[in-house]
This record gives C-alpha cells, sequence and structure tokens, in this order.
C-alpha cells in the first residue's frame, strides 16, 4: 500500500507523525512520502517536500502567496501523482488540500481526510465540495460525526492527540498536586498565528493573575504551557511564570536585557560614577533556566538578593540591580 500524507503546518505534523507511527505498527511494509517537517520526517515518512513554504495565515497573507501557492499545489499535483498512491491524506489547511483532492480524486486517488475544514463554524457550503471528493472524514471532535453523517458523509472518530499530549505533559504536575488549576493558551502553531495571538494571550494571562488574587496568591506554582513550532520544524515548550522576587526593605530594581557579557563591569563602574553613595548588588542570567549568573557590587548581602531573583527569573541575557540609598532614575538618566 501507498499513502501521501499532506501536512502544510506544524500541528499537522505532529498529527501525521503519530498516523505515520501508527500505520508502521500495523504494516511495516506501507510505503509513505509526505509533505511535512521533521516530526514526519522521524516517523520514517518519506518527506518530498518541506510544509513551511505552505504555511500563511490571513487574508491579505493569502493574496500575497496566491500565486506561489498555486505553483506548488500544480507542481506537487503531478508529484503525487507520479507516485500513484492508494490513498491520499491530507490533515487540516483546507485552502490549500481541498483543490488537491480535487484535481487527485479525478486521478481515481482514495481520499481521505484527517481534521478538515470546521464547516460547521463557518463556509457550510463546503460540504457538498467534501461529499463529491472526499470518501472518508476523520473527525477530531466527536461531535463533528452527527454533523458530517447527517450529509451522508462517512466519518469516523478515534480520539484527539492533543488531549493525549497534554495528560501526558501535564501528569506529573497533577500528581504532584492534585488542586492544580492549569490554564492552558493555544496561540497556534503556525508563524503567523503565534505572531497575532501570543501577545494577546500573554495579556489574558497577566490579567487573570492581577483580577484574581486566589491565584495570584496561592502556593502552587502557577504556569502556562504554550507549544508552538519554531521556523526549523522542531516543537519547543516556553513556559510562561510568574515568580515572586524577593527584594530587601527600603530597595528599589531595576530590571534588563542585553547581549554582552561585559555588562555586569559597565553596570557596576555606571552606577559607581552616577551614584557613589549608592549600595547595590547586580545579577546577570548568562543562559535561560538553571545557568551561571554572574555577579557584582558593593554590598555582599544586595548581591546575594541580586543572584538569588536572577535564578529565579531563568532569562537568558537579562540582568537585575537592587538598589539601596538611590532611585532608577538616579543611574538611567
Amino acid at each position: 500500500m501507498k499513502i501521501f500524507l499532506l501536512s502544510g503546518e506544524p500541528s499537522a505534523d505532529l498529527y501525521g507523525s503519530l498516523v505515520v507511527k501508527a500505520l508502521k505498527e500495523l504494516e511495516p511494509k506501507v510505503e509513505i512520502r509526505a509533505v511535512g517537517g521533521r516530526e514526519l520526517e522521524s516517523a520514517v515518512a518519506k518527506r518530498v517536500r518541506d510544509n513551511q513554504d505552505l504555511s500563511v495565515i490571513g487574508f491579505y497573507e493569502g493574496i500575497r502567496s496566491g500565486p506561489r501557492l498555486f505553483w506548488l499545489k500544480e507542481k506537487l499535483k503531478k508529484e503525487i501523482i507520479s507516485f500513484a498512491p492508494d490513498i491520499f491524506l491530507p490533515i487540516s489547511f483546507g485552502g490549500f488540500a481541498l483543490p488537491l483532492c480535487r484535481e487527485l480524486k479525478k486521478e481515481g486517488i482514495k481520499i481521505i481526510y484527517l481534521s478538515p475544514p470546521q464547516i460547521w463554524a463557518w463556509g457550510k457550503r463546503r460540504i457538498f465540495f467534501l461529499k463529491r471528493y472526499v470518501d472518508k472524514i476523520i473527525c477530531l471532535f466527536p461531535f463533528e460525526i452527527e454533523f458530517y453523517r447527517r450529509y451522508s458523509l462517512t466519518a469516523f472518530y478515534f480520539g484527539n492527540p492533543l488531549t493525549e499530549l497534554t495528560q501526558t505533559f501535564l501528569g506529573k504536575s497533577k500528581r504532584e498536586n492534585s488542586d492544580l488549576r492549569i490554564i492552558s493558551l493555544a496561540p497556534g502553531s503556525r508563524k503567523e498565528e503565534m505572531k497575532r495571538h501570543l501577545p494577546f494571550l500573554k495579556e489574558v494571562f497577566y490579567q487573570v493573575n492581577r483580577k484574581n488574587p486566589k491565584i495570584y496568591n496561592s502556593n502552587w506554582e502557577r504556569y502556562v504551557k504554550i507549544t508552538e513550532e519554531t521556523k526549523r520544524s522542531r516543537r519547543q515548550i516556553m513556559e510562561l511564570k510568574t515568580e515572586r522576587l524577593e527584594i530587601p526593605e527600603g530597595c528599589n530594581v531595576i530590571f534588563g536585557q542585553t547581549h554582552f557579557i561585559k555588562t555586569v563591569e559597565d553596570l557596576y563602574e555606571i552606577i559607581i560614577g552616577a551614584v557613589p553613595n549608592a549600595k547595590f548588588g547586580i545579577g546577570f542570567c548568562e543562559a535561560s533556566g538553571h545557568c551561571l549568573v554572574r555577579s557584582e557590587g558593593n554590598d555582599e548581602g544586595l548581591k546575594e538578593a541580586a543572584i538569588k531573583n536572577a535564578l529565579k527569573i531563568g532569562a537568558g541575557h537579562t540582568f537585575i540591580i537592587i538598589l539601596k540609598d538611590a532611585f532608577p532614575i538616579n543611574v538611567l538618566n
């Protein structure tokens, strides 16, 4: 059996890799070619094209990318027809995949669509397109089965990979604290989606913590997990935390970011020159997470406090200055 799989975005690449692994277990000799990213490639699918060039979102981005995507679709259609798969399996990505389904169906290729466009939410007229050109549908939400069957489409629901991945990822934290409440923000997996959605969702996170004292003052770890793709299609996890800094009484704080390791010495000279009588401590993180913190200052207690708070922040190339007997404006000016 030969299968051609199309994933036009990072989340589809992840889902596709799970499909490939399952298919390989059931039928080790199945031949799978794909448009996708590293997840699909690592699942032992022969990648014929990277999906980075296909990923666009929004009206204007679509207009600008139209000619290029049309050229890619025509080229890809020829490659798929030449491969002559038994099944064409697109995942999401309706704007590109639906026209391709129509062309491949004319060639007698069976179409099984995993997570087609959410036409139950908008663009319902596309249901007739699916009826004509798609043989079977695999849903990601259980209620979709009834919707598609209402239009005499063959639909199946086997579960949602995201729920299983989330439970696996967060299982340890829930076991350690059964009262842990988790807010999951999903900005999307495409570059343009994250650029548009992430700033808003981050603000939502901060508003929740500011307006709900029970969450803000609780003892359990407060965090939001965001799964996102990098431009290299490698899945990474960015963790957003609220950390309560421990600032000695009567002190002021300056927090900043820079890219020069010499920053610690430079800041020391600036503060001494600007406010000779000030007491201060500086902590500078060389990298994110658990890392070396460079320190400087003229007060050992404030240096220790700066190091401790820098480790709490744990953000690469950031520094914290704890000042006593001086104000930030004295230094910043």
